[in-house]
């Protein structure tokens, strides 16, 4: 095969962006007990992933969504490093601009459910 392109790069590179989500997890749940402090909206910004299940308008039982928070707490700076990953054939800003996208669009879906879980506000 003449034509075929052979990769480049080792797999330790390859699999920078998995290892650094990998090890930002432990200083993400640091930075989560001070931003519990300044209130609910600090942590939405920080894990939103986990902020969504606690969602009351979804109606998932207490005991499901403790679990549930904390894994996709645990879960969601590898998965945007499988991201990364996944998209390494791209130019790194399309790259982090996928996890960005992806972080933005879990901070808005948990802002909206918060406001529709409020009681106080009624939409019709």
């Amino acid at each position: 095969m003449a034509g075929a392109k052979k990769k480049t790069g080792s797999v330790f590179l390859a699999a920078m962006p998995l290892i650094v989500g990998i090890l930002i997890t432990p200083l993400a749940l640091q930075a989560a007990s001070v931003l519990v402090l300044s209130g609910q909206s600090g942590l939405t910004m920080l894990f939103p992933w986990a902020q969504i299940v606690k969602a009351a308008i979804l109606h998932i039982p207490e005991d499901v969504q403790i679990s549930t928070s904390q894994l996709l707490m645990y879960l969601q700076f590898p998965v945007y490093g499988l991201v990364m990953v996944k998209l390494r054939e791209r130019p790194l800003m399309m790259s982090l601009g996928a996890v960005a996208l992806l972080h933005v669009a879990g901070a808005i879906a948990a802002v909206i459910l918060a406001h529709m879980s409020n009681p106080s506000l009624r939409f019709v």
